[in-house]
């Protein structure tokens, strides 16, 4: 069976009509998107900060010029042509068994081999200091509702990085609600959440509200996020403790089925860092953190007006509260880096920024699997993981990688165990 759809992918072939239904299809879905400002807001955040990102439209424009002859002329084009392949076998299957498999997959698909210099990069802009500021009318003139929605970056995923913005969200989620959706009433969404691209770390905030301009809605947020740093600092000893081992246990809650495992696995593959034991190191980093580390690291990150914040603010007005002078004049009051005090940045302004800032190294490479990193030994224990099992397991899957080198075959056999499934994946 795998050999037969590999083999319908190399020979794609497309009908007229079935051409033109699913093109149908994906047309009302790029118009659609749009329409809810929250993802209008990420749609401008998304093409800000990656290296290579087109808006809903210009993707419309694309896709109105696409003929089914072109789609074909492309499918095989990239088969036929250098071409890198990566997949993920899971299950029942020995590691000889998937480097078989792997051959067959590759003899199937008859790329040659892509020049390492040629690989292309999934990049990141790197995010200066300051706030960037941005305003914009939602693309549905009858859409009532607002969105302020905050990306703050906060630099290259490291594992005590993701530990701490991880508990981070563990501790001000509901207290976000609470206050902004429960007590002040600002609008049906309020959230907080780690935002990660590309494995550049990022922490996101969120409000939708019909009653309250965009400008009132910050005010709220930022007061929270000021006020916030106090409330963790008073938190008693046992409840921050029972909080930090609530977060350790969920990161690593056991895959409830081979499907969500396979999906885990998928995440280290898709960003090339091959780490499959992440969840378990992040875990045991997490249970080292201090309610003063939380603290400090707040305070010198997400509290308004601190020099080290590199902030992306994105206003979506809707009809309740238009986007005019008055309303431009005060989101873009106090813009930092790329804007300025009187105008906030708009869709035409992302070029230029991107541009001025300049991107991250690319994370990952697709060229070379690195070492396996062991899960420790304390979250082992946790998790009822045998270690010395692992170890074993990954010495002879490196040896049958190792073996198919040598036969003149490829090689990138890994297996992995609890990884951290909150959200977002790692």
């Amino acid at each position: 069976m795998v050999a037969a759809y590999f083999e319908a992918v190399a020979n794609f072939e497309c009908t007229e009509l079935r051409f033109q239904k699913v093109k149908e299809k994906r047309l009302k879905d790029l118009k659609n998107y749009g329409l809810k400002p929250g993802r209008q807001a990420r749609s401008l955040l998304h093409q800000l900060l990656k290296e290579r990102e087109e808006g809903e439209m210009q993707k419309l424009a694309a896709l109105e010029t696409c003929t089914v002859q072109m789609l074909r002329d492309f499918a095989r084009g990239i088969w036929g042509a250098a071409a890198h392949v990566e997949g993920l076998i899971i299950g029942n299957v020995t590691a000889e068994e998937a480097l078989e498999m792997g051959e067959m997959v590759r003899g199937t698909l008859r790329g040659g081999v892509i020049a390492p210099a040629d690989f292309p990069t999934t990049r990141v802009a790197e995010v200066p200091c300051g706030d960037a500021r941005f305003a914009l009318s939602t693309q549905n003139p009858e859409e009532g509702t607002n969105v302020v929605y905050v990306h703050y970056q906060h630099g290259v995923s490291t594992h005590s990085l993701r530990a701490l913005l991880l508990m981070v969200h563990q501790l001000m989620g509901e207290k976000l609600f609470d206050q902004l959706r429960t007590k002040e009433q600002l609008g049906y969404v309020a959230s907080g959440s780690v935002e990660t691209m590309y494995d550049v770390q990022g922490f996101r905030i969120t409000v939708e509200s019909a009653f309250h301009p965009p400008a009132y809605v910050e005010e709220r947020i930022n007061a929270f996020l000021a006020g916030f740093p106090a409330q963790v600092a008073a938190m008693a000893d046992a409840e921050y403790v029972k909080t930090r081992r609530s977060l350790v246990d969920s990161v690593l809650t056991m895959d409830v089925s081979l499907s969500s495992e396979a999906d885990r696995h998928w995440t280290h593959i898709t960003n090339q860092k091959y780490q499959y034991y992440r969840g378990q190191i992040v875990a045991s980093e997490i249970n080292k953190i201090t309610r003063e580390e939380v603290v400090a690291w707040l305070q010198a990150n997400l509290v308004p007006e601190t020099p080290l914040a590199r902030k992306i603010t994105v206003f979506v007005h809707g009809k309740n509260h238009p986007l005019d002078a008055a309303a431009a004049a005060a989101a873009g009051a106090g813009a930092g880096t790329g804007g300025n005090a009187l105008q906030p940045m708009g869709l035409a302004d992302v070029p230029r920024l991107k541009a001025a800032w300049g991107l991250h190294a690319n994370q990952g490479d697709p060229t070379a699997v690195p070492e396996l990193e062991m899960p420790p030994e304390d979250m082992c224990k946790l998790s009822n993981t045998d270690v010395a099992h692992l170890k074993r397991k990954a010495a002879a899957a490196a040896a049958a990688a190792a073996a198919a080198v040598a036969a003149g075959g490829d090689a990138g056999v890994g297996e992995g165990s609890t990884g951290d499934g909150v959200n977002p994946k790692p």
